[in-house]
């Protein structure tokens, strides 16, 4: 484990280094296409374009080698539920496959991207990645941000040692394991505006409130293969346990304004203990599910589901038993409530993972 400080700023990197394409598009404006090559035997394809503080990028259509096509304009369901084309989401990206129920043969896939919206009608520059996974992997790294808060590092890493350890028992429900993390504490002008975050401004409209666009900014620096974990003292005045960039989130680019998963603290590292750590370590799993591309298995409102066809459905029609509009853990305790990607917490423990849900994170480009 490496502990660090604020880097110093010299000159920014170039925005889009990697990028098989950089464009500069104006809102309305579809791009494409682009092809990609892939080789027989690999496992997935991802598909990334990262608009800066562009408010909405879509990948607006994805066809595979025999002319099929799994996304097409406006409609979302071609290879169910996905947010490829979503409302939001300054940076998108999707992982093919994203679930069990269709094929991923070689040859050229090719896609076209989409600037949705923006507030102003200026171009914005679109950097358009493409990454295709030979194998599936199991090790996951991390860049773990400690938010200008009264934390230092010798107080905060013993509770940290055992809020990774945590983490870790859930993560190895994923059959996945921690492997390199870096610890950062940011204690910048910047950073301080986002110790307790404001999530009711999103004035750029892209779906996320604007703290977390300028948090998520903040990892521009560090290495990105791994996946950012910004640990904040809190969400306001919301009950809100933690919240990730995207679902998934871009994994190919740091500096994104969908680049990671925040998580409550509730005031600080230092002063978690006992059931507060088990939170924060099982919040920041289910948060870095979606990041890999996990949704939840059923929403709130018990009238969407994940595409997956091993994850109970909990339908609000049927189990609905106390006519609340809503479906609780406790009215899905004998469904999915037990799955580590229910929408809610639960009085029991959440610990179920089914086949499919492992396959889609071994899939993602930052599992190494």
């Amino acid at each position: 484990m490496i502990i660090s400080c604020d880097k110093e700023k010299g000159k920014p990197p170039p925005r889009h280094p990697d990028a098989m394409a950089v464009e500069f598009m104006t809102p309305g404006q579809i791009a494409g296409p682009y092809s990609v090559q892939v080789p027989a035997g690999s496992v997935s394809l991802t598909i990334m374009a990262d608009g800066a503080n562009a408010s909405d990028m879509d990948i607006v259509k994805v066809v595979g080698p025999t002319g099929e096509s799994l996304i097409d304009g406006g409609n979302n369901d071609l290879i169910g539920r996905n947010f490829a084309n979503g409302y939001g989401q300054s940076a998108v990206e999707m992982t093919i496959p994203h679930g069990g129920d269709y094929g991923f043969p070689p040859g050229e896939w090719t896609f076209w991207i989409r600037h949705t919206r923006s507030r102003e009608p200026e171009p914005k520059e679109v950097g358009i990645y493409a990454d295709v996974k030979p194998a599936p992997g199991s090790r996951l790294d991390l860049n773990l941000f400690i938010i200008a808060s009264a934390d230092v590092a010798s107080q905060a890493q013993p509770i940290l040692n055992q809020v990774l350890a945590r983490f870790q028992t859930s993560l190895g429900l994923m059959s996945l394991s921690v492997g390199e993390v870096e610890v950062i504490y940011l204690s910048s002008d910047e950073a301080k505006k986002h110790t307790h975050v404001d999530v009711d401004i999103d004035f750029d409209n892209n779906g996320q409130p604007d703290a977390m666009d300028a948090l998520f900014m903040m990892s521009a620096d560090y290495k990105k293969d791994r996946i950012n974990i910004f640990f904040v003292e809190s969400f306001g005045f919301q009950g809100i346990l933690g919240i990730a960039g995207g679902t998934p989130g871009p994994q190919l680019v740091q500096g994104s304004a969908n680049s990671g998963v925040a998580i409550n603290t509730f005031g600080g590292i230092t002063g978690l203990q006992g059931k507060n750590i088990n939170t924060v370590a099982t919040t920041m799993a289910h948060e870095v599910g979606h990041y890999l591309g996990l949704l939840h298995t059923t929403e709130r409102y018990g009238d969407a589901f994940d595409p997956l066809a091993d994850t109970p459905e909990c339908d609000v029609n049927v189990w609905d038993t106390n006519n609340d509009g809503m479906v609780s853990s406790d009215e899905c305790a004998a469904l999915d409530g037990p799955n580590f990607m229910f929408w809610s917490t639960a009085s029991y423990p959440q610990e179920d993972v089914s086949d499919t849900q492992r396959y889609v994170v071994t899939l993602n480009p930052v599992i190494q």
